[in-house]
C-alpha cells in the first residue's frame, strides 16, 4: 500500500509540474522560422487508423536555407476535393515573399516539425486553434487521479482502522 501511495504522490507532483510549466511558459512555447519558399508539393496518402482507412492530403514545403520539411495534413473523404483542399494556403505560399512558420521550441531539431501557424507577408494563412501544452484531457485525468488518491488516503488512514476495530469486537 505504501508503494501505491508513493505512486499517487509522484503522479500528483508531476501534475503540478505540468501545470506550473503551462502557467510560466505557456505563451513562449512557439518560435518562428522565417524564410522564402524553396519548394512545395502536395500528395495524398491512405493510412489505417484503428480498423478504418483514412485518406489524408499533405502539403509539404521547405524554406531556403532550412533543412526542415514543414508538412500540413488534412483528412478528406472526397477524392475530387484533394486538389482544392489546401487551395488558399497553397496559392498564398506560392505567391508570398516572406514566410514565417511557427513551431514548438522542442521541434526545432526535428526534420519534420508540427506546424502551428503560417504567416505569408505578415498575414496569417494557416493556424491550429489548439496550442501546444494546452491539453485539457491530461489535466482531467490528473484531477481524477488526485481525487482517487484522496479516497485511497482517507480509506487507509481513517476507514481501515475503524474496520479492524469493528472486526475485533
Amino acid at each position: 500500500m505504501k508503494g501505491l501511495l508513493i505512486s499517487f504522490l509522484f503522479i500528483i507532483s508531476y501534475a503540478f509540474y505540468l501545470i506550473f510549466l503551462q502557467i510560466i511558459f505557456g505563451d513562449n512555447t512557439l518560435i518562428s522560422v522565417k524564410g522564402r519558399l524553396l519548394q512545395k508539393f502536395n500528395f495524398t496518402k491512405t493510412e489505417i487508423e484503428g480498423r478504418a482507412k483514412v485518406d489524408y492530403i499533405y502539403l509539404s514545403f521547405q524554406l531556403k536555407g532550412d533543412d526542415r520539411f514543414y508538412t500540413l495534413r488534412l483528412a478528406t473523404t472526397d477524392k475530387v476535393q484533394d486538389v482544392n483542399a489546401f487551395g488558399g494556403v497553397d496559392l498564398k505560399l506560392k505567391n508570398a515573399g516572406e514566410l514565417e512558420v511557427f513551431i514548438k521550441k522542442g521541434d526545432l531539431v526535428n526534420i519534420s516539425p508540427k506546424v502551428y501557424q503560417i504567416k505569408a507577408d505578415g498575414e496569417s494563412i494557416f493556424s491550429i486553434k489548439k496550442s501546444p501544452g494546452n491539453n485539457i484531457q491530461l489535466y482531467a485525468i490528473l484531477l481524477g487521479l488526485f481525487v482517487l488518491f484522496c479516497i485511497v488516503w482517507w480509506f487507509l488512514i481513517y476507514a481501515r482502522p475503524c474496520m479492524q476495530f469493528k472486526r475485533g469486537t
